[in-house]
C-alpha cells in the first residue's frame, strides 16, 4: 500500500488516509515499516479525520526547503472538518512539490458539490511564498483522497456484471470523475492513473456483495 516494495524504493512517500479516527495508531504501524527503510516525516496535518503524511529519505533532508501545510474544512456550517482536504508542499532541489489529500461531498447527485469542493480547495488554500502562492502554482501535485465520484446512468446489475468481467474499462465510461475531468469542470491540467482494479467499496456489510455506490479513492498528479 505505501509503494515502498518496490527497488529502488521512492525517495518521496505521500500517504492520505480520510475517516481515521484513531490516528496515532495508524501512525505508528506507517512509522513501523517506513523508519527501518531510512524515511523521515518531514511533515503531516490533518483536517479532523483527513490526514496527510509527507516522508522522504533521509539523505535528502538538507534539501528540502519551505516546508508548509494548509487545511479546508467544508463540513457542517463550513467549519467541522468531517469533509475537506488538508495538504503539504515544500521544495526540494529546487523543485516544488505539493501533496492534498481530500474528503469530497458524498451521494450520487451531488456532483456539482463534489467539483466546488475542488474548486475551493484550489481558491482557499494559499502559501507564504509569493512564487508558489497557491497549489497549482507548484512544479507537481499530488492528489489522493475519498473523492465520493460515482458512477452514474449505469444500473447496480449491469455495473456487477462489469466488475464481474473485470471490465474495468467500460465501467469508467460511466464515470462521474472522468466525465468531470474531461469536460474541464474539475482537475484540469490533472492525469489520473491507470485503474486497473475492480471497485474497492463499498460492499453490503457481512457480505462480498457490492453496495449500489461506488467511490473513487484515485491518485491523481498532474501532466
Amino acid at each position: 500500500m505505501l509503494g515502498v516494495d518496490t527497488n529502488p524504493h521512492p525517495d518521496i512517500v505521500f500517504l492520505g488516509l480520510q475517516e481515521v479516527v484513531r490516528s496515532d495508531e495508524w501512525y505508528e504501524a506507517i512509522r513501523l515499516v517506513m523508519a527501518p527503510l531510512d524515511y523521515v516525516l518531514i511533515k503531516q496535518r490533518n483536517c479532523w479525520a483527513i490526514w496527510i503524511y509527507a516522508f522522504v529519505k533521509r539523505y535528502l533532508l538538507p534539501d528540502i526547503n519551505n516546508i508548509e501545510s494548509e487545511l479546508s474544512a467544508f463540513g457542517y456550517a463550513g467549519i467541522m472538518g468531517n469533509k475537506g482536504a488538508c495538504s503539504i508542499r515544500f521544495e526540494i532541489c529546487g523543485v516544488n512539490m505539493a501533496t492534498v489529500s481530500a474528503h469530497f461531498t458524498p451521494h450520487t447527485e451531488n456532483l456539482e458539490d463534489r467539483i466546488n469542493d475542488y474548486r475551493d480547495v484550489l481558491k482557499g488554500q494559499t502559501f507564504r511564498d509569493p512564487d508558489v502562492n497557491t497549489l497549482m502554482d507548484h512544479d507537481y501535485v499530488f492528489w489522493m483522497g475519498d473523492l465520493n465520484f460515482r458512477t452514474e446512468g449505469l444500473k447496480k446489475d449491469q455495473a456487477e456484471r462489469l466488475i464481474a468481467s473485470k471490465n474495468i474499462k467500460k465501467l469508467l465510461e460511466y464515470d462521474q470523475l472522468k466525465k468531470a475531468m474531461e469536460s474541464q469542470l474539475a482537475f484540469l491540467d490533472f492525469k489520473e492513473g491507470e485503474i486497473t482494479f475492480p471497485p474497492t467499496f463499498k460492499f453490503d456489510k457481512g457480505t462480498k456483495n457490492y453496495d449500489s455506490r461506488w467511490v473513487n479513492l484515485f491518485s491523481i498528479s498532474p501532466h
